[in-house]
């Protein structure tokens, strides 16, 4: 193909190439070269005609602006034309059905924003044809509209009401002064009657000839021949005003008529014509519809383009195109996958040689004799230092152990002297395991804990030890943020911030050792490491009485006091449950994971509200309903005060709050969760329900007064009403009154039946309840779960153990 022909294809997109040996196609695309061009040459044109039609004259600049839009066009209608959408660039061709899906939904979309700017440029082109061709019709509608236009106008002007006002002003003056005019016309008449009569003896003095009477007479006609002087010159006054006005308003208003019907004689422009068109169309239908067919004709040509690209099937061309496509598309991918293992390669010996060099720079700097095992410990100077300038380390803030009992202030070694003494290998963990890994510039991480939920594996800690000896004992450093998650962050630096750094705030709240962000790992925190686990492990596998279940909570209370008034923070951790709760090594309460914690105070707050995670056992229903981003009146000590309740219901009768109803309602799978389709029913069950009392788990012990009334203050704090969970009276914590109830019903306890500290609870020790409705018996539920991990629960049947004080949890 060569010449014009070659061109026209190539304006149709198509390779001459690919259609040297197939006339048929070198036809289509031919003749779709030849409508691009034809469209082009009509905007060309159509252009200059509506800018001439707009101002009723024409510019030579015209044919430039034409030009113009006509190779706006031209271009236009190639890219309709030529664009070509292949379902996939793979070399065999093969393609899934999400990929035909994908495709055909593309396809409609462009189709229907291709026939979009069609239509559009279509109309736009073929109005000043329509408007050419009925040139003649328009003209006279013009000229017809014109002159009934300024007959409106002289009237308008004829009829201005500041003229007439003006007018009618003038003629009311001259009314009046000629009104006068005749008043004193009558009133000379008058006046000489009046001077005949006197004088002639027939007046009022009844003496004929002058006298005093008839001069008096005399001069009452000189008065009123002066009134009529003074009426006939304000008579003529009038009038000669009128006369004036006249002769001024009517060559005024003759200029302004002249004026405007020589404005409507020069305007004659686009929208003009538009208005007489339509007038024309209305008057006669003939002309409307040969209007229209002719608008349609004009359009259709200017549509040609993407008519005849949407009517013809994938062609031969098509598919060998895609197929060239599809070759060289596979060749760039393998060059791509080279290139990345050639830099992941040398990405890999540079970060050999950075820690071979830290590694060199430390052991100068600091030495390995007093450390563990490997002595490679990377120097980071960017990673920023947590203590701060004015905030003194942990172990100069408190002289006490990290597992002492006490106030703060009591009397002890620091923190962190007596080092935890555990094998290296579980610190640093077998080679592979993390012994060369640091994190923050300041922790070595080695063997990562066990986790019974693989979907949180990424959030498991690592036992990690400080490689500057800060913090000599033996950390937790855990991952906040999901790998590869871009949401989360907001909720990351939130945990981060939410406890003061290498500050005990209480000790029964695990000290934030640090905590931040680091380019390998992520956003961490890092906190002691705690051997005794949680009190969801101690649930499973140790027995509990009585007094250790009140002590545990009195101490998760206490905790969450100190966080609530420290620093006036007014801090929430929004989700106690047993998995949350740790063991220092002395056997007291630590709190741990303030992930979904949040402050009061905006003075501590971060600027975005957070979204609200919870628990589904343990979490109020206030705290459960709440929909993200919205109104966070909802947050309160309530709401960890609803927490611990279930967190002690749970550690004596087994089941978190609500679980035996929600088997009985048959809410529960068969691993005893709730499904997923009976959450709604849950949550109006968590809304609109308490759970069975304390006292129905054990009646022989209900039978108690001191036992009923901790039945009751369980009862208050899971109300689902927040407001009747504490009795608050505003001038202390909700917390501070919720410990000093738990106490007071402990002294009673101690004082009414002291025995009743002593007796085992928990699953293995309750006796489940019946209930009118049905779904209890005297056996477990049909749903009860098998196993105990995180919030699931196991009924485990402990030993007897020995009677523990109260105040101590080991």
């Amino acid at each position: 193909m060569i010449g014009l022909q070659e061109r026209l294809a190539r304006t149709a997109g198509a390779n001459p190439r690919f259609l040297a040996d197939n006339q048929p196609e070198r036809t289509l695309y031919t003749t779709m070269g030849q409508s691009v061009w034809i469209t082009a040459a009509f905007s060309a044109a159509a252009l200059p005609a509506a800018l001439s039609l707009a101002t009723g004259r024409f510019n030579p600049i015209f044919l430039l602006f034409g030009a113009i839009w006509g190779l706006f066009i031209f271009n236009l209608d190639r890219w309709i034309v030529s664009a070509v959408d292949h379902v996939t660039l793979s070399v065999n061709g093969r393609t899934t059905k999400r990929e035909r899906v994908a495709y055909r939904l593309r396809r409609i979309g462009l189709l229907l924003a291709r026939l979009a700017i069609a239509v559009l440029i279509g109309l736009s082109v073929s109005e000043p044809i329509v408007l050419l061709v009925y040139t003649p019709e328009i003209n006279a509608q013009i000229d017809r509209d014109k002159a009934i236009e300024k007959d409106l106008v002289a009237n308008s002007v004829r009829n201005n009401a500041k003229d007439r006002s003006r007018i009618e002003g003038l003629r009311s003056e001259l009314e009046s002064a000629r009104s006068a005019l005749d008043a004193a016309i009558e009133a000379v008449r008058q006046a000489n009657a009046n001077l005949d009569a006197e004088i002639n003896g027939t007046g009022g003095s009844g003496t004929d000839g002058d006298g005093p009477r008839a001069a008096e007479r005399r001069r009452e006609l000189t008065a009123a021949t002066e009134q009529e002087k003074l009426a006939r010159t304000a008579v003529s006054n009038a009038e000669r005003t009128l006369a004036e006005a006249q002769q001024s308003i009517v060559p005024d208003q003759d200029r302004r008529i002249k004026a405007e019907q020589e404005r409507i004689d020069r305007r004659k422009g686009l929208i003009d014509r538009e208005v007489a068109l339509r007038k024309i169309s209305q008057q006669d239908h003939a002309v409307a519809i040969a209007r229209w067919v002719l608008t349609a004709l004009v359009s259709l040509v200017d549509l040609a383009p993407l008519l005849l690209k949407m009517c013809t099937p994938r062609t031969l061309h098509d598919r060998v195109l895609r197929t060239h496509v599809a070759r060289r598309f596979a060749v760039a991918e393998e060059v791509i996958a080279e290139d990345i293992a050639a830099d992941v390669d040398v990405a890999a010996y540079a970060r050999m040689r950075r820690v071979q060099a830290q590694k060199a720079l430390i052991d100068k700097r600091f030495g390995s004799g007093d450390r563990v095992s490997d002595p490679a410990i990377p120097d980071s100077p960017s990673s920023p230092d947590r203590d701060g300038e004015n905030q003194a380390p942990l172990s100069e803030q408190s002289t006490r152990p990290a597992n002492a009992v006490g106030p703060p202030d009591s009397d002890g070694p620091s923190l962190g002297s007596a080092r935890i003494v555990v094998d290296a290998h579980n610190i640093l963990g077998e080679a592979g395991d993390g012994i060369d890994r640091y994190v923050g510039g300041r922790w070595r991480i080695g063997a990562q804990l066990s986790n019974a939920d693989p979907a949180l594996a990424w959030r498991t800690p690592y036992l990690a030890e400080d490689v500057f000896q800060r913090y000599t004992g033996v950390a937790a450093l855990k991952n906040i943020h999901p790998p590869n998650k871009a949401r989360g962050a907001i909720e990351a630096q939130q945990e981060v911030s939410s406890l003061p750094h290498n500050v005990e705030i209480s000790p029964y709240v695990a000290p934030l050792l640090d905590g931040g962000y680091d380019a390998d790992f992520g956003w961490f925190v890092v906190t002691p490491y705690y051997r005794k686990l949680t009190l969801q492990k101690r649930m499973e596998h140790e027995p509990m009485t009585l007094r250790t279940a009140l002590a545990i909570t009195e101490q998760v209370l206490e905790g969450l006091l100190a966080a609530f008034t420290y620093e006036n923070r007014l801090l929430l951790h929004f989700d106690i449950k047993p998995s949350n709760i740790a063991f220092d090594d002395d056997g007291h309460v630590r709190i741990i994971d303030w992930g979904l914690s949040d402050v009061m105070n905006p003075d501590y707050r971060l600027s975005i509200d957070l979204t609200s995670g919870y628990t589904m056992w343990y979490a109020p229903p206030e705290q459960v309903l709440a929909e993200p981003g919205s109104n966070t009146a909802w947050k309160s000590p309530r709401c960890d005060i609803r927490a611990v309740g279930a967190v002690l219901y749970a550690m004596m009768t087994g089941r978190p709050p609500l679980f035996l109803e929600a088997s009985s309602a048959g809410l529960l799978d068969g691993d005893g969760n709730i499904d997923r389709s009976n959450e709604a029913e849950f949550h109006q069950l968590l809304a609109g329900t308490l759970p069975e009392p304390l006292e129905a788990f054990f009646p022989s012990m209900g039978r108690t007064a001191a036992f009923r009334r901790l039945s009751d203050l369980v009862q208050r704090w899971l109300h689902p009403d927040p407001s009747r969970r504490v009795d608050d009276d505003g001038t202390q914590p909700a917390q501070e009154n919720a410990v000093r109830a738990l106490r007071d019903v402990v002294a009673e306890m101690h004082a009414e039946a002291p025995h009743l500290l002593a007796r085992e609870v928990g699953a293995a020790r309750v006796k489940i309840p019946r209930r009118r409705s049905g779904g209890f018996d005297g056996a477990a539920p049909r749903h009860a779960p098998a196993t105990w991990a995180d919030d699931q629960y196991t009924t485990v049947r402990p030993p007897s153990p020995e009677p523990a004080e109260l105040g101590s949890v080991s």
